[in-house]
C-alpha cells in the first residue's frame, strides 16, 4: 500500500531523485538550494525533520567525514536551526541507534 507499512521506493526511483537533486546543485549552486528548502519548510518540525534526514545520510556508511559536519552546520544554518541543536541530534542519532 503507498505510503503504507512495507512501502519503498523503487531502485529506478531513487536514481531519478538522485539525479534530479544533482542537477539542480550544479545549476543553483548548494547554498541557494538550502536556502530554497528553508522558505518551502515554514514549519519548525518540518525543518528539523529535513536536517534529520541529512543525519541518516551522513551516516549511511557508518562514517562521518569532516565535510558531511560541515555540511551539516550550514544546512542547520539554512534551515534556521542552531548548531549545538544539530550536533546534538547527530550525537543522540547514535545513542538511539548505536
Amino acid at each position: 500500500t503507498p505510503g503504507g507499512e512495507g512501502a519503498y521506493i523503487a531502485a529506478e526511483t531513487i536514481d531519478l531523485m538522485i539525479e534530479q537533486i544533482g542537477t539542480s546543485l550544479l545549476e543553483e549552486g548548494r547554498e541557494r538550494r538550502l536556502e530554497s528548502i528553508r522558505k518551502r519548510l515554514s514549519d519548525e518540525r518540518l525543518r528539523m525533520s529535513a536536517l534529520d534526514i541529512v543525519i541518516r545520510v551522513m551516516r549511511a556508511d557508518d562514517v562521518v567525514h569532516p565535510t558531511e559536519s560541515g555540511f551539516l552546520l550550514r544546512a542547520a544554518a539554512a534551515l534556521e536551526i542552531p548548531a549545538d541543536v544539530a550536533l546534538e541530534r547527530l550525537r543522540l542519532s547514535y545513542a538511539s541507534h548505536g
